[in-house]
């Protein structure tokens, strides 16, 4: 509840130096003493907030209980899900009995699913998981660039098992979009953060609501590329395995080089906030629409074939729209800071 205070004016110290009297129930509430510091951050709307750097040292340990036993199948691996993104840093599972050992190993599972979640204690009939993530050592573009690496790494591996028509090159995709998921998780949950705090928003690199939103965009539109880029990987898995002619391989790997291509370009654009860029992407989406469109699968005389075509570049098509919303965010950037 905000309190109205007194109007104070500045006094001037020496030749450049002003100073200003604080209100002394505000100093005596804080338990503040002479030559105690305080941290002055400057908000959007030019007020200044004053904090006692002691209070700013004491972060409070927030954290959410459930009851398994009141929870439905598949119940708690959402709920799990959901204080990881908020950011609690105690989940406290209880139970009116010994807890089974299904549901340990469903625990177990989720909490493998997160970067920084670990069992803290384990009793018969209850459990406590603990966050060990600092989100003041985590920014947002080495991880955003990290999504961007995944899924060029995966462009790679489906270039390379097209190649040399060996599917063992794939071998990691699955583990990549695991890997992608956990980064996904963690990207969220450091927005949330920097949305209610202004100290976090700024050590992570988010300086307003507006790139909030844009950041969010970003990492949900990576993802869905990159669970797309899995599925092609099995189309292109599928194709491998049966009789396909070699100029339709050889069109499929033009397919994927421009693709990782036109993606590394849009993360060019998102980062560097060129609209040059931005534009060519956008022309680049086009063009790339128009050419999976000229390749009919129903001219492909195999079945087989024909359906793991399709639906390799029904899958590419996706990708292609998706990396729109980088290009999108880029030019939302680019206006923002030049007009």
């Amino acid at each position: 509840m905000k309190t109205s205070m007194k109007i104070r004016k500045l006094q001037l110290v020496g030749k450049s130096s002003f100073t200003i009297t604080l209100p002394k129930e505000w100093i005596t509430e804080n338990n503040l003493r002479p030559g105690d510091s305080l941290n002055i951050t400057k908000e959007e709307d030019g007020s200044l907030k004053l904090l006692p750097v002691a209070l700013l040292e004491k972060k409070p340990i927030i954290e959410k209980s459930f009851n398994i036993e009141d929870l439905k199948p598949g119940m708690l691996k959402e709920l799990i899900q959901a204080c990881y993104h908020i950011g609690y840093d105690l989940i406290k599972i209880k139970s009116g009995k010994k807890i089974s050992f299904d549901r340990i190993k469903e625990i177990d599972n989720v909490v493998n699913a997160y970067h920084g979640l670990a069992i803290l204690e384990e009793k018969a009939d209850s459990l406590t998981i603990q966050s060990l993530i600092d989100p003041l050592k985590f920014s947002l573009r080495p991880l955003v660039r990290r999504l961007g690496s995944i899924l060029s790494l995966m462009f790679d591996e489906i270039y390379s098992a097209l190649e040399k028509k060996d599917v063992s090159s794939m071998e990691g995709i699955s583990h990549q979009l695991q890997e992608a998921r956990k980064i996904y998780s963690l990207l969220l949950r450091q927005l949330i953060a920097g949305v209610k705090n202004k100290e976090i928003a700024l050590k992570i690199g988010l300086k307003d609501v507006i790139q909030c939103l844009g950041y969010r965009i970003v990492i949900k539109a990576s993802l869905k590329m990159i669970e797309n880029i899995e599925i092609i990987s099995k189309d292109a898995k599928e194709l491998l395995t049966i009789k396909t002619e070699e100029s339709l391989r050889k069109k499929l790997l033009s397919f994927i080089l421009r693709m990782k291509e036109m993606h590394e370009k849009s993360l060019d654009a998102l980062f560097k906030e060129d609209l040059n860029l931005a534009i060519e992407v956008h022309r680049l989406h086009d063009a790339f629409r128009l050419e999976l469109n000229k390749l009919d699968p129903l001219a492909i005389k195999n079945s087989k074939v024909a359906v793991s075509t399709k639906s390799f570049c029904d899958g590419l098509n996706r990708v292609n729209d998706y990396m729109l919303d980088l290009v999108e965010v880029a030019v939302n950037r680019y206006v923002q800071h030049n007009y």
